[in-house]
C-alpha cells in the first residue's frame, strides 16, 4: 500500500510547493525564465516595432503565470481527491 501512497502524496507536496512559489513568483510581478522564453518566441512573432519594445510582452507573460498558476491549483485539488480516496482505502 505505501508503494501507491507514496507517489500520490509526493505529486501533492510539490504541486502544493510550485503554488506557493508561483503565487510568491507573481507577488513580486516576476517572471519564470520558460515563461520568459515564451513570450521572447511570442515577441519575436509581432509585426511593429512599438510592439516589439514596449511593455505588452512582460504584462502578457504575466498573465502567462496567473494561468499557470491557476492551472497548478487544479492540479492540487486533483491529486489531494485521489490522496484522500486512498487514504480511506
Amino acid at each position: 500500500m505505501l508503494g501507491v501512497l507514496k507517489p500520490v502524496w509526493t505529486r501533492a507536496l510539490e504541486s502544493e510547493r510550485r503554488i506557493s512559489w508561483l503565487q510568491n513568483m507573481l507577488d513580486r510581478d516576476l517572471v519564470l525564465r520558460d515563461v520568459q522564453h515564451f513570450g521572447q518566441v511570442i515577441n519575436e512573432k509581432l509585426r511593429t516595432e512599438s510592439s516589439k519594445e514596449g511593455e505588452l510582452g512582460r504584462q502578457a507573460l504575466i498573465e502567462v503565470m496567473r494561468l499557470k498558476y491557476v492551472d497548478e491549483k487544479r492540479y492540487y485539488r486533483e491529486c489531494k481527491r485521489v490522496r484522500e480516496v486512498l487514504r480511506t482505502l
